[in-house]
């Protein structure tokens, strides 16, 4: 089933390679070429058959991880470019409708990867694009992570609000734009505010989420 017409101009970096339908897939990925992978994921998909169920999801995983490490070598060093990282990952997954559970696993794991050069800031802004995915708040759908877990990540993220809002009181460094700052929203000295508001519709979504279950069990 390969497809012989992703070659010469198009995709000039996979030569004259004979390739089988998984090969071409992840030579496409390992090339960069995401809008032809992407492609030839859902013809995959379109076959029926269950291995290729989530080969687009894969494809936006992947390019969501070169996005990462690509930011790492060459623009790491820039905190708003780091912080404009995580917003384009987030228009990536809502762009290509990714789930939830895959796409925001990507952003913890890569905050515990560079917890350490990133500062309490930038981590929050993570956790928290991360919590409104995982408890569905941003594609308005069942929660990913079970309640205990979203507690956890709620908790850590208070947490590093009140450790970033001490440090802009003590440093006067504001230098860094919020991915989540919210249309009219002030500077970090509102960052707990903004981080109450933003915990308050997602506990309005859940509780919303609980009580329509409800209405239908009693019916």
């Amino acid at each position: 089933m390969a497809e012989p017409s992703l070659r010469g101009d198009e995709c000039p970096l996979l030569g004259n390679e004979t390739f089988n339908d998984a090969s071409l897939l992840s030579a496409l990925e390992m090339n960069g070429y995401w809008e032809q992978a992407r492609c030839w994921a859902k013809k995959l998909g379109a076959s029926g058959e269950s291995r290729w169920k989530s080969a687009a999801n894969h494809v936006t995983e992947m390019q969501a991880e070169a996005m990462v490490a690509e930011w790492k070598e060459f623009l790491w060093d820039i905190p708003e470019e780091r912080v404009a990282l995580w917003s384009h990952c987030q228009t990536l997954f809502i762009r290509y409708s990714f789930p939830g559970i895959a796409g925001w696993t990507i952003l913890p794991k890569n905050a515990e990867a560079v917890e350490k050069d990133i500062s309490a800031r930038e981590l929050h802004e993570i956790l928290l694009l991360a919590l409104q995915w995982l408890s569905g708040m941003t594609t308005l759908s069942n929660p990913v992570y079970p309640p205990h877990l979203l507690r956890e990540i709620e908790t850590r993220v208070w947490l590093l609000a009140v450790e970033s809002e001490a440090l802009v009181k003590n440093e006067g460094d504001d230098s860094l734009i919020s991915p989540t700052r919210e249309p009219g929203a002030g500077k970090s000295s509102d960052l707990m505010d903004r981080t109450a508001s933003i915990v308050a519709k997602m506990d309005n979504h859940m509780n919303g989420l609980k009580l329509k279950s409800s209405e239908r069990n009693d019916r």
